[in-house]
């Protein structure tokens, strides 16, 4: 057992093993790093709504940093997924009412021009 044991530490030291296990530990090191950095930014993101999103351009859009046509684009792209958003509520009921309220408003809004 003890000769085993001192040739597989002997061969461990040639050159070319010695390369393939560096080269393992570094890529094993690498895939665990990755995956704590996305898991652990994956947990930070915070998802804005296409609502969010269109509020963000509205403001950067009054600010004058895009254009009316700019504008236009965006609003009608997020316009889309907004009323998507807001057709998913489950029925008309109190608690919902204000949702397809809003889903009636944002039909209008993307309709409408900036």
């Amino acid at each position: 057992m003890f000769n085993l044991v001192a040739e597989a530490w002997r061969y461990a030291h040639e050159p070319l093993p010695k390369g393939i296990l560096l080269f393992t530990a570094v890529l094993i090191t690498i895939v665990v790093a990755a995956y704590f950095l996305i898991n652990w930014r994956d947990r930070n993101k915070q998802t804005m709504t296409a609502n969010e999103h269109l509020s963000e351009f509205r403001e950067i859009h009054r600010r004058g940093m895009i254009s009316d046509s700019e504008f236009r684009t965006i609003k009608g792209r997020l316009g889309a997924r907004i009323v998507d958003e807001l057709a998913r509520a489950d029925s008309p009921d109190d608690a919902n009412l204000t949702k397809f309220h809003g889903l009636n408003e944002a039909k209008r809004f993307v309709s409408r021009e900036p």
